[in-house]
């Protein structure tokens, strides 16, 4: 094995609390429900370590999105040597930001596109085309977590260290979908959960592609899905958002409506013509 990632979903923020999309607007907290669920999320980690018998911390790297929700997430998370050295410290990434949602951020998951376009013209007379913030589509951001990717994938090959490294990865629900279904190419994996963890296993040969180990040619190796995948069985019942059913869904991952920046990415590709030039 080449390299072993964790993925983990920020905790819930004031803005999942309150139906909003974030996107990657506003510096939107952790609630205390999200803050707990970090908190379990560090116990898990360490019950990881524990295990493991090495002598150096679990996690060789920690990266995170430059996005409060989710650094605070892994800081959190984070918390003991055991984990992470002292020396070493939570790397920010913008490649691994949430879906920029235009419009549609700070407003309510319940408004279609058409309806965002119409509150956000409203809020400013004489709005031109030029004017309407930047919104990120599936496309894009796959690319930028593929590159991200690549970046990590080559310095780890360039180590060429005896034991697969550890890493972390903390960002968004948006991102980390798209991460695992457009830039490495996994099926469906519905929407993560949040604080879920997610391992995924980089590997210089495999035996066979199956529906969860998957040869990628752009970044020349395979990626398998781990035991771990929206695993959320570290949060006690009173922290999960979701139910039963939903979590009875292919891999455990959830197709629930909600906040999921990917799905919001989804729909009607505005046209403003009703704007000014």
């Amino acid at each position: 094995m080449l390299l072993k990632i964790i993925a983990l979903r920020h905790g819930q923020s004031a803005a999942n609390a309150q139906g909003i999309i974030q996107g990657q607007g506003g510096a939107w907290p952790l609630t205390e429900i999200g803050r707990l669920q970090a908190q379990h999320a560090n116990e898990r980690l360490l019950s990881f370590s524990s295990s493991d018998g090495r002598e150096e911390p679990y996690f060789w790297r920690a990266y995170s999105s430059d996005l409060k929700r989710a650094k605070d997430t892994a800081e959190i998370a984070l918390k003991s040597q055991l984990l992470l050295h002292e020396s070493e410290r939570l790397r920010l990434d913008e490649r691994l930001r949430e879906f920029a949602l235009g419009v549609r951020e700070g407003r309510s998951i319940h408004l279609s596109w058409q309806e965002a376009e119409e509150e956000w013209r409203n809020e400013r007379t004489g709005a031109s085309v030029a004017d309407v913030p930047v919104r990120e589509y599936s496309e894009d951001v796959a690319t930028r977590t593929r590159s991200f990717l690549a970046d990590l994938i080559d310095e780890v090959k360039s180590l060429k260290r005896k034991e697969a490294p550890r890493i972390l990865i903390s960002s968004h629900g948006g991102c980390l979908k798209t991460m695992l279904e457009g830039a490495i190419g996994f099926p469906e994996v519905g929407k993560l959960q949040n604080c879920s963890l997610t391992e995924i296993d980089v590997l210089t040969h495999c035996e066979e592609e199956t529906t969860i180990a998957v040869h990628n040619k752009d970044l020349d190796c395979w990626f398998r899905l781990g035991p771990l995948v929206n695993s959320v069985d570290h949060l006690p019942q009173e922290l999960l958002q979701g139910n039963e059913q939903s979590l009875n869904t292919l891999y455990g991952a959830l197709h629930l409506d909600g906040d999921d920046a990917s799905a919001a990415a989804e729909g009607r590709i505005p046209t403003f013509q009703s704007f000014k030039s």
